[in-house]
């Protein structure tokens, strides 16, 4: 009893992540305003890494919970990004999962870098062989 139990928990949460993924990327009408479209150095999406926190809960409610603390931890327009302006929203859904958005807008410029190294060709020297003479 306690293995299915399990198991069906494991089902739901992986339904809920299936759902909440598809809902997001299904829905660019309704969420024309609050989608990111291409890459804007000034945007973080923070979707990711806060479904990936609230993925756990185990209702459409907690998740929304968790989604909506964790991304008002990550806002802070002070530190790090110093983003400027948070747009949030989790709304659990009648038949399961949840519509969320967790966007920030106005942050510090990220600057993509490239970096290169090289290394020396190795320097091979030619040393004289110890070796002794015949008699």
């Amino acid at each position: 009893m306690t293995m299915s139990r399990t198991v069906l928990f494991f089902i739901v949460i992986a339904v809920y992540g299936i759902d909440a993924r598809h809902r997001r990327q299904f829905s660019d009408e309704e969420q024309s305003d609050l989608s990111v479209s291409g890459w804007d150095p000034t945007i973080r999406d923070r979707f990711e890494s806060c479904h990936s926190i609230a993925s756990f809960a185990p209702t459409s409610e907690q998740y929304c919970k968790a989604f909506t603390m964790c991304c008002s931890m990550q806002f802070d327009p002070n530190n790090g990004d110093k983003c400027q302006t948070n747009e949030q929203r989790c709304i659990p859904l009648e038949q399961g999962g949840a519509d969320a958005v967790c966007i920030q807008r106005n942050c510090t410029e990220l600057v993509t870098t490239t970096t290169t190294t090289t290394t020396p060709a190795p320097i091979i020297e030619d040393e004289p062989m110890n070796t002794a003479s015949e008699l």
